[in-house]
């Protein structure tokens, strides 16, 4: 857990400090080294783990950032959600946006607590779960560097949380 709070603290201290020249970056290449970084935990807890592509999906920035941004978005749903349950990442375009989406069947977010899930160091009350509540933190600061942004809702229906990155697309390189 150390170990893991120690990694996120870099990479808020590196997101903070990075002034570097945008390009267009493909959200499906990251997608794909997101899943095969996190597929052991998600073998672990025997999770539905998928990705949908909607094909090439290119917007400004960097690789480092929006692979941060999108493994701790997939971070969080793995590891809340229970075991036999399900995550699926989604990367799409509408209209002239990017779309990251991250669903798991975890046990969502209360609404009251939605607002503070970003702060840092903030963790629910009662969460089972270990983590150094870095993780958004990251994400919102990255989005916010790159003119994305962020929101987390409910899951139509079922259980669950639905993470959701907005940008808008960049010509391919």
């Amino acid at each position: 857990r150390s170990r893991h709070l120690l990694d996120q603290l870099l990479s808020l201290a590196r997101q903070q400090a990075a002034v570097t020249a945008h390009q267009p970056v493909d959200l499906a290449a990251i997608a794909r080294l997101v899943v095969e970084d996190l597929y052991p935990l998600a073998e672990q807890k025997k999770l539905d783990f998928g990705l949908e592509l909607q094909g090439e999906v290119w917007v400004e920035g960097t690789e480092a950032a929006l692979h941060s941004l999108i493994r701790n978005a997939v971070d969080n749903a793995l590891r809340y959600s229970p075991e036999n349950g399900e995550v699926t990442i989604r990367i799409r375009s509408d209209g002239d946006e990017g779309i990251v989406e991250v669903i798991d069947s975890g046990p969502g977010i209360p609404p009251e607590e939605s607002h503070r899930v970003f702060d840092a160091f903030y963790r629910l009350p009662d969460s089972a779960e270990g983590g150094s509540g870095l993780g958004l933190t990251i994400a919102r600061h990255i989005a916010d560097q790159l003119g994305g942004r962020i929101t987390l809702g409910a899951r139509s229906g079922r259980q669950g949380l639905v993470f959701l990155y907005r940008q808008r697309l960049a010509p391919p390189p």
